[in-house]
């Protein structure tokens, strides 16, 4: 995957990515260390800073529909989408590849559910 991104470290120095893909802005964040270096979990996130009140119903129905995901309201009020991809035992790359490709595509379809 062609995609640009910025890397940071946490406040525990583990490493979060952050890069657009589809159009949609997303965090990928590894925690669950095992070894310096070496995570068994990666975290994606997405996330929108609306202006009106999402309603949870809403949120609620789309949760109850999609496979992939979960959905909720953020401390602020805002929406937002997170997906885990365990990697104990082992992943490919393309298995990330394929999980980024799905997540913005889930993400996607929860702005087009709530209207953003």
């Amino acid at each position: 995957m062609e995609l640009d991104y910025e890397l940071a470290l946490d406040d525990a120095d583990d490493p979060l990515w952050t890069f657009t893909h589809l159009g949609l802005l997303i965090s990928l964040i590894a925690y669950d260390k095992t070894a310096p270096g070496q995570y068994a979990s990666l975290l994606f996130y997405a996330g929108w800073a609306t202006e009106s009140d999402v309603p949870l119903t809403a949120v609620n129905d789309w949760n109850a529909r999609s496979r992939f995901g979960r959905a909720y309201i953020d401390e602020t009020g805002d929406p937002v989408i997170e997906l885990d991809l365990l990697l104990s035992g082992g992943v490919t790359v393309q298995t990330v590849k394929d999980y980024i490709d799905v997540f913005a595509a889930v993400a996607s379809d929860l702005g087009a559910a709530l209207g953003l």
